[in-house]
């Protein structure tokens, strides 16, 4: 794996749990405010019945179900009517708040409080005062969504720019990777470029230096090669003239043995012949003089 995406990894890893510490922290406030909500919700149902009908009577429930239904929807709170024998006289109007909506059960279930319940038992009928939290849950899914979108794009942008910054900031690295390869390939004239960063900068000086000291000392040993074949040379030419100048002294000496010989063994063909001749002369002038 490479550097520049464990880098990435580490953001995305970083940036994700923040964005989870402030998921929670947010789940904890919506649970606070929900908890509020609803308590306020039915102390206000509960004082306005209360002011209401702090004098009973049997005729009261007309003029309940009508005050109720001028009172309309409190806050978060279910306002329901029973006769004696449990059956629905009125309920309150649902929220039109955020309608045909809700948050999902397992947030609701994060941050939904205990659920609160009044009763007031009245001469015009049961009275239940109680909690519906949808809406400030609602409200809390809404910001965590948000919170979590949030999170995603600066998980998303931070990882685009550090993917970036980090590829810029490696680049030299992998230019030392390529020359090194190069290296490795034999390619020994290879040389890096002067980077701005400061590490990355004195690896190419050391690497630069290391491929002109091995590029050197090539050159040294192509040149000492170079003059040991041409000593071998001159060896092999100076050992073909001498053996050349021993065959040319032998063919010498042979020709002269040769002609050597031819010459004695004509002089000694031709010495008695002289010799006879000598003879005979020496004898026809022998008289004369006497």
């Amino acid at each position: 794996m490479s550097l520049r995406l464990q880098i990435n990894l580490l953001l995305a890893l970083l940036i994700a749990a923040f964005v989870a510490v402030v998921f929670a922290l947010d789940v904890a406030s919506t649970r606070s405010s929900v908890r509020e909500e609803i308590q306020a919700s039915n102390i206000v149902a509960a004082q306005l019945m209360s002011n209401f009908f702090s004098g009973e009577s049997e005729d009261d429930r007309l003029a309940l179900v009508n005050y109720l239904s001028h009172l309309g929807r409190v806050r978060a709170a279910e306002i329901s009517l029973h006769d004696a024998s449990g059956g629905e006289i009125y309920r309150s109007p649902p929220s039109t708040y955020k309608a045909g909506r809700d948050a999902p059960a397992w947030y609701a279930a994060l941050v939904a409080p205990e659920p609160i319940r009044q009763q007031f038992h009245l001469k015009a009928g049961d009275l239940m005062i109680e909690a519906n939290a949808s809406r400030a849950v609602l409200d809390g899914w809404d910001d965590a969504v948000r919170v979590f979108t949030i999170g995603i794009a600066i998980v998303i942008v931070g990882n685009l720019c550090v993917f970036w910054f980090v590829g810029r900031t490696t680049r030299p690295f992998r230019l030392i990777a390529r020359g090194l390869k190069s290296m490795e390939a034999g390619a020994y004239h290879t040389r890096l470029p002067h980077f701005a960063v400061a590490e990355a900068a004195a690896i190419a000086a050391a690497f630069n230096r290391m491929a002109q000291s091995i590029d050197e000392n090539l050159d040294a040993r192509r040149e000492a090669l170079a003059a040991n074949i041409r000593l071998e040379q001159s060896r092999e030419l100076a050992l073909t003239v001498q053996n050349r100048i021993e065959d040319e002294r032998r063919q010498i000496a042979r020709e002269l043995h040769d002609e050597t010989g031819q010459d004695v063994t004509a002089i000694r063909s031709l010495a008695p012949r002289s010799c006879a001749a000598s003879t005979a002369a020496t004898r026809n002038c022998a008289p004369a003089r006497s």
